[in-house]
């Protein structure tokens, strides 16, 4: 499997998980450990995938810049904080 394959299965593997972003109890634990550690303040989450670190992170008040480099990991970031009612404004691709 070559690099860009590998891209591809990641990429389809959180399309199918992104139904259930909010309910996986291993990923919300670990967000909630992430933000809990993170100061207050400006926060890059590079390779922020689906968003839903992001979206955590902004629900207590940080300032975050996500970031992905792939333009579908980036769409689906800004479906999922937009969906939330967070400001998606600070996605980019990169």
């Amino acid at each position: 499997m070559d690099a860009e394959q590998g891209q591809q299965g990641l990429e389809d593997h959180y399309e199918k998980w992104f139904a259930q972003i909010e309910t996986d109890f291993r990923a919300t634990s670990l967000n909630e450990l992430i933000v809990q550690l993170t100061p207050l303040g400006r926060v890059l989450d590079i390779g922020c995938g689906s968003g839903a670190l992001s979206a955590e992170l902004l629900a207590a008040g940080r300032d975050v810049v996500s970031q992905d480099m792939s333009d579908r990991m980036v769409a689906m970031c800004q479906m999922h904080l937009d969906k939330r009612g967070l400001h998606s404004g600070s996605v980019r691709l990169g």
